[in-house]
């Protein structure tokens, strides 16, 4: 095991050597599975991090010696569903190894570091706008991850603390479309609005009641996810499509990563590389826009005007990116609103969890808190 030094890393208040050291892991370092990446950020290393990690603790590896940066990893906290009960959860990520020094349980040390700062976290508030500071403090923490299909040595290390594996959760980048689509169709598309908040959450948790682990969704924390926003403009935003009477039929939100981090894919397994091609998903440069699609919804009986929201989309956000990436569960139903074609290339990723001892919940679908 090499010498190594761990130090707690605040988001906002980087030091120069903090951003120093952050910027070369970056540089060497891909997240591994199906598909090789790594996020390139369109801001500088402290501005993307102060937007990206506003409720989040980091922690940076150096070695012992030299004081070369040698590994870095994430905490983000926020609140959950879990069974249907808020809760707090402790989000593990962002963990870098550089690879000349991997195989030295520098990995373990920083999952260590970091479930140690969840488990002290009980008590304290989530900065997440979804709850009063009385309410939230007392929720329990619940540590969780998510690791990609092929990360066979992030499976390892979560299988030693995580007391459930998920099913796993497909994901897929689908395609924006270069054609408006041709088929007429009664219903109307628009933002939602304020007076809207109430009819979505309630339809989001419903639809969203037998789930395992779920977004917190309250007109509030919908407000506050709107919020969000870089250089005056909003990051987010939540279309619904309203039958005559203007009432919501079915709701997608959709993240724009693009103006603040793109992906670059560094490796494909071979299974994905010539379908990826055929597709057009991933472009020559390597360089994908991917937009996240999350919190699909609609009524019961309303998927026609769901899908037609959907395709719709594709082609509407056409300019902000390449494609919309969609990450569902196949338990949840929301999957026959936001169908991709079979033959695009996809991969996935489970969900890794410990609960605190005595909380219980159900086997049921995954959706990633947003």
């Amino acid at each position: 095991m090499t010498n190594v030094r761990l130090h707690a890393i605040d988001p906002t208040a980087l030091t120069g050597d903090d951003i120093a050291a952050l910027s070369e892991l970056s540089a060497a370092v891909s997240d591994g599975g199906a598909v090789s990446f790594r996020l390139v950020p369109t801001l500088g290393v402290a501005d993307y991090l102060r937007l990206t990690k506003p409720d989040s603790v980091g922690v940076l590896a150096t070695e012992g010696g030299s004081g070369r940066p040698v590994g870095a990893a994430w905490l983000d906290f926020g609140v959950c569903t879990l069974g249907g009960r808020r809760t707090r959860y402790a989000l593990l990520n962002g963990l870098q190894v550089h690879p000349g020094f991997r195989r030295r349980g520098i990995a373990a040390e920083l999952t260590e570091w970091r479930l140690a700062r969840a488990q002290q976290s009980a008590g304290r508030t989530a900065a997440q706008g979804a709850g009063s500071a009385a309410t939230d403090r007392d929720l329990p923490v619940v540590p969780l991850a998510t690791i990609q299909h092929g990360n066979v040595a992030s499976l390892g290390n979560a299988r030693r603390w995580a007391t459930r594996i998920s099913a796993p959760l497909t994901v897929t980048p689908v395609p924006m479309r270069r054609e408006a689509p041709r088929n007429a169709h009664p219903w109307t598309i628009r933002p939602a609005g304020s007076d809207d908040l109430a009819v979505v959450a309630a339809g989001l948790a419903q639809s969203r009641s037998a789930f395992c682990i779920g977004p917190d969704l309250t007109p509030e924390s919908l407000r506050h996810w709107l919020s969000r926003g870089l250089d005056g403009r909003p990051l987010n935003r939540y279309m619904v499509i309203t039958g005559p009477d203007d009432r919501p039929l079915a709701g997608l939100g959709v993240h724009d990563q693009p103006r603040y981090s793109q992906m670059q894919v560094t490796g494909l397994n071979p299974a994905l590389r010539w379908v990826a091609r055929l597709a057009g998903v991933v472009p020559a440069s390597g360089t994908m826009r991917n937009l996240q699609a999350v919190l699909p919804w609609c009524v019961p009986g309303a998927q026609p005007a769901g899908r037609v929201l959907w395709r719709e989309l594709l082609y509407r956000e056409r300019r902000r990116g390449t494609s919309i990436v969609t990450t569902i569960d196949a338990r949840d139903p929301s999957r026959a609103m936001v169908r991709a074609a079979r033959w695009l290339p996809t991969t996935s990723i489970v969900v890794a969890s410990r609960p605190p001892e005595g909380m219980h919940y159900p086997d049921g679908p995954i959706e990633l808190p947003v």
